[in-house]
């Protein structure tokens, strides 16, 4: 299949440098492994958001080294009761806690996720087409119902749940409005965040309002928030047919008019993913205005200037999104920060008997909060210490018709050498009538795909897939199994043949190998192309009968496999396919033929196996 790739990238010293750039990057990243432990990254994002340039030195504090292991005879009280908050009691019931009481502030179970962010992006995008009055009458049905469901789900733990809001913690008791003082050995603080509000906006509307919006004119005010595209997205999805025009096929009204005002560029902007899914957006008619100054606001006017001019937008719903702030009450007497964070251990620096969770501690997506919830219960029972970078991996994705997800190394976001597939050459794409795009950066010294990018409907699923996949060299013959015919899955397949295209200048092409195994003039070498290429590459097809390409691709060991078997049919003088040599597995994961005795040894080093049979041996190195 031709390559789909925007630029060409066929010249050898242009790949080079490529190579170079990712290098040098990457090695700058991994030379400050021990600062990001410590959880710079977050602290940069979370603080960069607000436009706040932190104090390197606080920046960089964290506690002294202690015990982290928890006992399980200690009172514990975990506040909150979101997704953060959930994940982590779970895990302390599961890990035989006992002395744990809950306190929520409220009834809404599930916090942000439940409530006003994930779930009901997911049901308002799943059931566009409805009428606008009838979706949101059942998307508030089916929050409500969620929200019972996991309230059930913390008391089916069977914690005691302390109704009340924490307003101070002091010493070894936390204070609730009410008065009431409650003691702690350890305190989880699981409390989100909030947004503060814009000194010039008057009579915005919350996000629990949002979902209740089915006409009009909508301004989203955005201070570099990438879910304002999100909100965006639905708002727009919000035009269904009245019940009147129902069997039209065209609708008759535009519905919820959107546009999205950023004060800052955001900061994914620089990327070329986010800037096709910014297009994507536009040719839904949502205006983005990229940046803006808040100059007034006046009722149902927004006044902005853009480039040095002014625009007054007209409105009738002004939703604020503005950077999110700790959700914290005040510690000891003072109010705390992200910098006052030590986020390897989860607590606070200077009080290590009190940790954070989730949007409180600056993990802003539901993915990070939950893990950080596991990590932390686990690292109680174990006694060992969150590993941050384990956090990198998490995809993360931004919800629309069109979902833009991203997953690679924060490293990976300073990138510019990022290639680009489109799906419209999937013979699924065209049955579904769905376009998307996928961008890759890729490393040809490691083998490996560093990051993807996706933005195309069903991004969440791809992109989960994709999380697992950069870990593995793109030799993996995982890359190609995973590529089911036909869905959009088969992207991965082209990831994999624009590579190889992109490489077939280089003289020894590890990937493109060679079509039949080459020999060295004085040693007994084959040279067996990588097993990604088992479906094109013609040494597969002649070597190899279909029965043996079949077991071999879906073996353990791939590469072992069709190395052994490479190796027995040229020592049997039989490098053409002829018969099918019936090569087995035992449990031990040792191969075997019945009726033939060989044996084999296999160098990880340099990835070759030796096949002997009596005095006979061939030497197969595996790309």
């Amino acid at each position: 299949m031709k390559s789909l790739l925007d630029d060409n990238f066929n010249n050898s010293a242009v790949a080079k440098i490529v190579d170079i750039g990712i290098g040098i990057t990457k090695k700058i990243y991994h030379s400050l492994t021990r600062i990001w432990e410590r959880g710079l990254f977050y602290k940069l994002r979370f603080s960069l958001s607000k436009g706040n340039l932190p104090n390197p030195v606080r920046l960089l504090q964290t506690n002294s080294p202690s015990d982290f292991q928890v006992g399980k005879e200690e009172s514990i009280v975990v506040v909150g009761i979101g997704i953060a908050s959930f994940s982590f009691v779970r895990c302390l019931h599961r890990l035989g806690y006992r002395q744990v009481k809950i306190v929520a502030r409220d009834n809404f179970f599930g916090g942000k996720c439940v409530n006003n962010g994930c779930m009901p992006s997911e049901y308002y995008t799943a059931y566009r087409q409805q009428a606008p009055t009838a979706i949101v009458e059942q998307g508030q049905q089916f929050v409500t119902s969620l929200r019972q469901i996991t309230q059930q789900s913390f008391q089916e733990l069977g914690y005691p749940i302390i109704s009340g809001e924490v307003t101070e913690v002091k010493n070894q008791e936390i204070l609730l409005k009410t008065g009431e003082k409650i003691s702690f050995d350890r305190l989880v603080l699981a409390t989100g965040n909030q947004i503060s509000k814009f000194p010039w906006l008057e009579n915005t509307c919350s996000l629990q309002e949002f979902w209740k919006i089915t006409d009009g004119k909508l301004v989203i005010v955005s201070e570099g928030n990438l879910a304002s595209l999100s909100y965006a997205d639905i708002a727009c999805d919000r035009q269904g047919r009245s019940e009147a025009d129902r069997d039209c096929k065209e609708r008759t009204s535009r519905g919820i008019d959107t546009t999205v005002v950023f004060t800052s560029n955001p900061p994914l902007a620089h990327l070329p993913s986010w800037q096709y899914f910014r297009r994507e957006l536009e040719k839904r008619d949502i205006k983005i205005i990229v940046p803006a100054k808040i100059q007034g606001c006046k009722p149902n006017n927004l006044t902005i200037k853009v480039r040095g001019k002014s625009e007054i937008i007209p409105f009738d719903h002004l939703l604020y999104d503005g950077a999110p702030e700790l959700n914290l009450p005040q510690i000891d007497g003072k109010t705390k920060t992200i910098l006052d964070l030590d986020l390897q251990q989860a607590n606070v620096i200077g009080r290590s008997d009190i940790y954070v969770l989730g949007d409180a501690s600056g993990f802003l997506s539901a993915t990070e909060a939950e893990l950080q919830g596991k990590k932390l219960a686990y690292a109680w029972s174990s006694g060992e210490k969150i590993k941050i970078t384990d956090f990198d991996r998490l995809p993360l994705r931004l919800h629309a018709r069109k979902s833009l997800a991203i997953v690679g190394s924060p490293w990976t976001l300073l990138s510019p050498h990022w290639r680009s597939l489109d799906f419209k050459g999937l013979g699924w794409s065209a049955v579904h009538n769905e376009t998307g795009k996928l961008w890759y950066l890729y490393n040809s010294s490691e083998q490996k795909v560093e990051a993807i990018h996706i933005c195309h409907r069903d991004a969440s699923e791809l992109i989960a897939l994709a999380s697992v996949l950069i870990e593995l060299p793109v030799t993996d013959s995982r890359w190609l199994s995973c590529s089911v015919h036909p869905s959009a899955a088969e992207i991965f397949k082209l990831v994999i043949e624009d590579i190889e295209a992109s490489s077939s200048v280089h003289e020894d092409s590890s990937l493109l190998g060679i079509n039949s195994p080459t020999r060295d003039s004085n040693v007994n070498i084959l040279r067996l192309p990588p097993v990604s290429q088992w479906h094109q590459n013609s040494l597969y097809q002649t070597a190899f009968s279909p029965e043996e390409r079949s077991l071999g691709i879906l073996d353990r060991n791939p590469h072992l496999y069709f190395a052994i078997l490479l190796g027995i049919k040229h020592l049997l003088k039989n490098d053409q396919q002829q018969e099918t040599i019936p090569l087995r597995c035992s449990s031990e994961g040792r191969y075997f033929m019945p009726g033939m005795n060989f044996n084999y040894e296999v160098n990880e080093t340099s990835a070759a196996v030796v096949v002997r049979i009596e005095d006979e041996q061939v030497t197969v190195l595996s790309s």
